[in-house]
């Protein structure tokens, strides 16, 4: 009875022959599904109890179907417990960090696989025919600093930094002197020793919560030219308005900032987090993401928004270069860390359910350019808030 129902609402056949169907290896499948909505699915492919021959094909089915709306819509005891920590949750700097080398910090070797020769783990930008994955990034570095104007010995401050690869970009190709910051140790490592041929004084990296500004800012020196932060907002959320607070005490009249991240589907019910339950235990703890609507409330009598542009499609096909990369490498990876199969398959379904995620616009991605009262943009879209 409960495979006919899942049938019914999802438009596929348990154990049937097409790519998109569930195969069913251990009934324990139904009981996972039926006492734990979507964090139950997740678990259960990830322990091999259900398969199929293209798990992105299934995705992009299922969050198209009456099913996951009533797993999404329907409040499960794991949404109400995220739920509640999204809306009470103050994130400590030692909670923070903590968050952040649970995802970052499991080996630069593997992000060095999945990523591409650039590093950089956000949305690349494919902008022409055959661009691959390294070509897209680098397009994303060029239009992000063209959006903003930055010129020779503009100082800029990234929050976020990853493996400190945009920050090499501006200092060696921009002429830009860069402060930036992580809190990944793996992270902070891998900047130290990628940019120690830099030019002296272009870049300095800082191991810091962006809260504590004493670490990674000299009170006597100037203000920042520009401040960018590229993939970095949805670790953010809880302290947003922090973030609101150092990029206008510390950016200079005239001066712009950039924010670069993934969005959400402004339709979510009530109860539900922003952040799915599954999401939030294995892959990313602490996250969040704003919907639109609720970013823009942190900017009023603060910023102005100058630019608002997204393009959703780009992140579901650097969501599938990123998978591609780490099944065409897997026995080296393997070979190289501690991960095992468990370790596959996450990464597998997180990757294949995020890039299915934005090709139905549950999810969507921003680039938001900000200027303080005064700004040199001239071209611009300026949106009253």
């Amino acid at each position: 009875m409960i495979k006919k129902y899942i049938e019914n609402l999802t438009g596929t056949k348990i154990n049937g022959n097409s790519p998109y169907d569930i195969q069913v290896l251990d009934n324990r499948f139904f009981k996972k599904l039926l006492l734990k909505g979507v964090l139950g699915l997740g678990e259960a492919y990830v322990e091999k109890y259900w398969d199929v021959k293209d798990l992105y094909a299934l995705d992009v089915k299922l969050l198209a179907s009456p099913l996951i709306k009533k797993l999404s819509g329907s409040v499960w005891p794991g949404d109400i417990f995220n739920y509640l920590r999204e809306k009470l949750s103050f994130v400590s700097i030692t909670k923070a960090k903590s968050n952040i080398q649970f995802h970052y910090d499991i080996g630069n070797e593997f992000y060095e696989a999945m990523l591409g020769k650039t590093m950089q783990y956000t949305s690349a930008y494919f902008t022409e025919e055959g661009m691959d994955l390294d070509q897209a990034q680098f397009k994303k570095f060029e239009i992000i600093s063209d959006k903003l104007k930055v010129f020779k010995d503009c100082s800029v401050l990234e929050i976020g930094c990853g493996w400190g690869t945009f920050a090499k970009y501006l200092a060696e190709k921009r002429g830009c002197n860069v402060t930036a910051i992580t809190l990944s140790e793996q992270q902070y490592q891998y900047c130290q020793e990628n940019c120690s041929n830099v030019e002296n004084g272009k870049i300095q990296f800082f191991l810091s919560d962006f809260r504590q500004t004493r670490n990674y800012i000299d009170p006597k020196q100037d203000k920042f030219d520009r401040i960018v932060g590229v993939g970095t907002i949805a670790h953010f959320v809880p302290m947003f308005s922090a973030l609101v607070n150092i990029i206008t005490s510390q950016l200079k009249d005239g001066g712009l900032a950039l924010i670069d991240d993934v969005c959400r589907d402004t339709t979510c019910k009530r109860f539900v987090p922003s952040q799915s339950a599954w999401t939030n235990k294995y892959i990313f703890p602490g996250t969040q993401f704003f919907s639109p609507d609720k970013i823009t409330k942190y900017f009023k009598n603060k910023l102005i928004i100058e630019q608002w542009t997204s393009d959703r499609s780009y992140y579901r096909d650097t969501c599938l270069e990123w998978l591609a990369n780490i099944k065409s490498k897997w026995e080296e990876i393997s070979r190289a860390g501690n991960y095992d199969e468990k370790f596959y398959r996450t990464w597998e379904y997180y990757l294949s359910t995020a890039a299915a995620g934005f090709e139905s616009g549950f999810l969507g991605q921003w680039q938001i350019l900000l200027s303080k009262m005064s700004s040199p943009y001239k071209k611009n879209v300026r949106i009253a808030i």
